[in-house]
């Protein structure tokens, strides 16, 4: 607090010296002209509206130094560090992109390889996939045999066995055939009488 009272003392006391310097200046360049009037002045009037141009123009600037160099010197430091920042941040952006330039040409280096190798991954995923459908039909094939052989197997037994009773019904037909051409009546008669009698020494 001590130090800003300080520099504002200092700057008043530059300001005040400054405006009498100029106001000294002023007089001078008034007296000059009124003596040697160049440039067609004539009298103190004529001297003074052109000796105190520069002087009222020195004074301005004082003035607007001495009131605006607060917020001007806060401005400019705000300026310089807002800029100090851009170029950080300039500078890290540029960082950054060097090092996305670097990676995205590494990954153009190794495109050629990655595509190699997706290849190489889809030609033997597409050889997987070919051994696996292969295996499937192989063994829907055999399900497939399994059946029909089981299937034939059942339909071969059932001939066999429509066959056999065929073959039986054919047999015990043919042997009634035989039976009636070679056995008469009498025959029969005999027969029932020698199995009554057999039935009856049993009993």
């Amino acid at each position: 607090m001590a130090v800003n009272n300080n520099n504002q003392n200092q700057a008043k006391k530059k300001m005040i010296t400054l405006m009498v310097v100029w106001t000294l200046l002023g007089i001078v360049f008034t007296v000059v002209l009124a003596i040697v009037q160049p440039f067609g002045i004539h009298g103190v009037k004529g001297a003074l509206s052109v000796g105190w141009h520069l002087p009222n123009f020195l004074m301005l600037c004082t003035i607007l130094w001495y009131f605006g160099r607060g917020p001007l010197k806060e401005h400019l430091v705000k300026r310089r560090a807002s800029l100090a920042e851009a170029i950080a941040e300039a500078e890290r952006q540029r960082v950054e992109a060097e090092d996305r330039r670097q990676e995205y040409r590494e990954k153009l280096e190794r495109i050629g390889e990655e595509v190699a190798g997706l290849k190489k991954a889809m030609h033997e995923e597409a050889e997987r996939e070919k051994e696996r459908i292969l295996a499937a039909a192989r063994e829907e094939a055999q399900r497939i045999r399994n059946e029909a052989e089981f299937t034939a197997g059942q339909e071969l037994s059932k001939a066999r066995a429509a066959l056999r009773e065929e073959a039986a019904a054919l047999t015990v037909e043919l042997a009634e055939k035989l039976v009636r051409q070679v056995i008469n009546d009498q025959d029969q008669e005999r027969i029932l009488r020698d199995y009554l009698e057999r039935v009856e020494l049993k009993s």
